[in-house]
């Protein structure tokens, strides 16, 4: 091949002979559409979906997802739009096969890979359905370049054509929820904030408990097997290891914990949270608790413990109500989290892995003064482990803490520290512990351990093992060594046990676990989450019923009945997650 041959072909793939304003439709449109889905429908879709459980909304982050969109648009544009010749081709087809890859993949070929609350996906399960979604999206990608192949005059039209019917396809239904949002935005001149200003500190009297995420007594064998000497600050306490877990999942448990109201499954989780938190149990309880003098602080994601903070006003002391909207930024960090779900919502199951993100992490979207930020455990732990414990002058403070226990991701070292590197649970467990015992070493230097009661639970365990852990040390209770009870307690138990310690009339909200011999033949029920395929779907969820495992006997029998599968499955007309 001579000098001229050599520079015509390199001429033919970056400049051709169309001109620039021939190319301009074929490079808009695919640009548009493939900018668009990632960049603007995916992030903002995802949030609308999401909404219940993230502490942003879509208005709050329209603008930075409208200048990403922007930025991307305009790089695939004028790339394909400059580039001439096959370049220009391979470009467009490229843009436009990519568009309707990701638009039938997140729509039609995504499975259930779980909640993305943290945990390990077994990937290798998934071999089959990864490669036939890999064929799949190949093939549409292939589409327009094998279009091009037959026909010039086709391509432009099917690539033209193709792109915009996928672009409208999404603008409008996302028009619609971007007006539907604006339009629910409240319009009152107030918002509601948990205040952390007195986040660790105590009064003269207290009850303190603290809600170890995902924590069960396997977790605590296995735990104890590395570091033996987990247990060596709370020796003084006695071990209920026969507690039954309500509900699997941080929603519904941390609301059932609070308010005593079983989960309702006929009706949206927003009208659930409200109809819990306004319940008779829990307006008497939580009323009951300041006639008694009681101060009482909450700290935990409101988002699955009550649905938004306004629940929880007039009843929990720490919520306010204050005037003005709070002034906030997005975290470009976190943003770039949600375009990075956005990735993983669209690219095929053999691509995802990269993409996987822990939706925990979206709470840190909005940069916003400490009181008005979210609490999270993990920036809990941190704080408390640089501020330390403080002694008020209040004579009863009942607060209670969700910490991150044993559920995943697993990001604490065993000093409590978020870790530099990669830890597992047993770690990560030991670092709460290590917390927990430097809190208590704090309340005996002040003076009021002997007066308060702590409590070390969880809100639930995990699929295999359901049941919790519940360590408990009432106040002017010292003794040398752990005693263990058998009694058959169960988390519909803890509002009438902190009602009897707090000296209020515990009997309407059941008995307290005091109450309850360990010899007693016991029902208790436990349920979970799970996708019935004998049930309807419910639109854009993963579970569409409850595992129901009633049982009497010992956690035993519990673990044994989820072996077999033994259970009674409940509709649900709505899902959470």
């Amino acid at each position: 091949m001579g000098k001229n041959d050599f520079l015509k072909k390199l001429k033919a793939l970056f400049i051709g002979k169309r001109p620039l304003k021939d190319r301009l439709l074929t490079a808009l449109f695919p640009s548009l559409a493939l900018s668009f889905i990632l960049f603007l429908f995916g992030p903002l879709d995802l949030s609308r979906i999401a909404g219940s459980y993230v502490p942003y909304t879509v208005p709050d982050i329209l603008p930075a997802c409208l200048k990403v969109w922007g930025a991307a648009f305009a790089a695939m544009f004028l790339v394909s739009w400059i580039a001439g010749g096959k370049l220009h081709v391979w470009l467009c087809s490229l843009f436009a096969g990519l568009a309707a890859a990701f638009y039938v993949q997140g729509n039609w070929l995504n499975i259930d890979l779980g909640a993305l609350d943290g945990s390990a996906v077994e990937w290798q399960k998934y071999g089959d359905n990864a490669l036939i979604g890999l064929a799949i999206f190949v093939l549409i990608c292939l589409i327009p370049f094998l279009i091009r192949f037959f026909s010039r005059k086709v391509w432009k039209i099917w690539v033209i054509f193709t792109s915009a019917l996928l672009l409208i396809m999404q603008a409008v239904p996302l028009c619609m929820n971007i007006v539907q949002a604006y339009r629910e935005r409240p319009a009152d001149e107030y918002h509601y904030r948990a205040a952390k200003d007195k986040e660790f500190t105590l009064g003269k009297e207290n009850i303190v408990v603290f809600i170890l995420d995902h924590f069960n007594p396997e977790h605590l064998a296995i735990t104890l097997e590395s570091y033996p000497d987990l247990l060596d600050g709370v020796r003084d306490f006695e071990y209920f290891d026969n507690f039954n877990t309500e509900y699997l999942g941080t929603f519904p448990a941390a609301a059932y914990l609070l308010t005593h109201e079983p989960y309702d499954t006929g009706i949206p989780a927003s009208e659930w949270f409200e109809k819990a938190w306004h319940s008779n149990d829990s307006q008497s309880f939580y009323k009951q608790m300041r006639e008694a003098g009681w101060t009482t602080r909450v700290f935990n994601e409101a988002s699955y413990a009550a649905g938004n903070l306004k629940n929880e006003y007039g009843l929990i002391d720490n919520v306010e109500k204050v005037q003005g909207t709070p002034e906030f930024t997005i975290d470009r960090t976190v943003f770039r989290k949600l375009i990075k779900l956005s990735f993983y919502r669209y690219f095929p199951l053999i691509m995802k892995a990269p993409f996987r993100i822990y939706t925990g992490d979206l709470n840190g979207m909005k940069i916003l003064s400490e009181d008005e930020q979210p609490w999270t455990g993990i920036a809990s732990i941190q704080k408390y482990l640089d501020r330390r414990l403080t002694a008020g002058d209040e004579e009863k403070v009942y607060v209670t803490y969700h910490w991150p226990g044993t559920h995943q991701p697993f990001v604490l070292d065993v000093n409590g520290r978020e870790a530099v590197r990669a830890v597992g649970f047993p770690e990560q467990l030991y670092g709460q512990f290590y917390v927990i015992g430097e809190y208590l070493q704090q309340m005996k230097d002040y003076h009021i351990y002997d007066s308060s009661t702590v409590i070390i639970t969880a809100d639930h365990g995990n699929y295999a093992y359901p049941h919790a852990v519940f360590l408990i040390k009432p106040a002017s209770q010292r003794q040398e060594e752990m005693t263990v009870n058998h009694a058959p307690v169960t988390q519909s138990d803890f509002m009438p046990t902190i009602a009897e310690l707090a000296g209020l009339e515990s009997g309407q909200f059941g008995r307290s676990i005091f109450e309850i011999p360990e010899d007693e033949e016991r029902e208790r029920c436990s349920s979970v989450r799970w996708l019935d395929p004998d049930l309807p779907p419910i639109s854009g969820k993963s579970a569409n019923a409850m595992k129901e495992y009633c049982y009497t006997g010992d956690v035993e029998t519990l673990h044994q009945m989820v072996e077999n599968e033994d259970f009674i499955s409940v509709p649900m007309k709505y899902s959470f997650y």
